[in-house]
C-alpha cells in the first residue's frame, strides 16, 4: 500500500484475516491466563483455610494430649473427695471400680498408647499427691500431679508453688535424654505447669 500525500490520515486498510486469527488467539490466550490465576488464588486461599482449620485441630489434639496426665489425676481428686479421704488413700483398686473405662496401673507399670476412649494411667499416690502418667499421643507421656496440701513436701522438691493440679508432658525417648517409659514412676521432679482453670 502507497499513502499519498493528501491522502484521508483516518482510512485504515482492512486487517489481513492473519491479523484477525493471532489478535483472537492473543484475547483467548490472555482470559486463559486470567482464569488460571484466578483458579491459582482461590486454590491457595483454600489451602491456606484449610492448613490452618488442620493447624488448629492439631493444636487443640496435643493440647488435649499435654493436659490429659491432669484430667487423670483429677480422678484422684473426685474419688477423694466423693468418698472423703485423703489422696493417700486412693488405691488402683478404687479408681478401677469408680473409672472402670480407665485401666488403672500401679506407679512402675507402664502406660500404653490410649486406644479410642480406652485409656491406660499409671499411678502413684503418696501423702497428699497423687501423679498420673499417659500416652494419649504415642510416644510421648502427660504427667499430671495433684497436690492436695502446700505443705506436702513434693510442693518444695519439685518447686511448686503450692497446691493444685499440674501438667508435664514429654516425648518418650531413651534415657538420659528423657523417658523411655511411661510411668508415674519416671514422672519430673521440675518443670510442672500449673493446670489453666476454665
Amino acid at each position: 500500500m502507497t499513502v499519498t500525500i493528501g491522502a484521508d490520515p483516518f482510512f485504515h486498510p482492512k486487517p489481513h484475516a492473519s491479523h484477525r486469527k493471532r489478535s483472537r488467539i492473543l484475547i483467548i490466550a490472555a482470559c486463559g491466563l486470567a482464569f488460571v490465576a484466578l483458579l491459582s488464588a482461590l486454590a491457595v486461599w483454600f489451602v491456606i483455610g484449610v492448613g490452618q482449620t488442620l493447624g488448629a485441630g492439631v493444636r487443640a489434639a496435643v493440647g488435649d494430649a499435654e493436659l490429659n496426665g491432669a484430667y487423670q489425676a483429677s480422678a484422684v481428686t473426685a474419688l477423694a473427695r466423693s468418698e472423703g479421704v485423703s489422696y493417700g488413700a486412693v488405691t488402683v483398686q478404687g479408681l478401677q471400680s469408680r473409672y472402670s473405662n480407665t485401666h488403672w496401673l500401679t506407679a512402675t507399670e507402664a502406660s500404653s498408647p490410649t486406644n479410642g476412649t480406652h485409656a491406660s494411667v499409671s499411678l502413684d499416690v503418696e501423702g497428699s499427691h497423687a501423679i498420673t502418667a499417659v500416652q494419649a499421643l504415642a510416644g510421648t507421656c502427660s504427667y499430671g500431679l495433684a497436690v492436695e496440701s502446700k505443705d506436702d513436701p513434693i510442693v518444695g522438691s519439685d518447686g511448686l508453688l503450692g497446691a493444685g493440679m499440674f501438667y508435664a508432658f514429654a516425648p518418650l525417648t531413651p534415657a538420659p535424654v528423657g523417658p523411655s517409659t511411661c510411668s508415674a514412676a519416671t514422672a519430673p521432679t521440675s518443670g510442672w505447669t500449673k493446670t489453666p482453670t476454665k
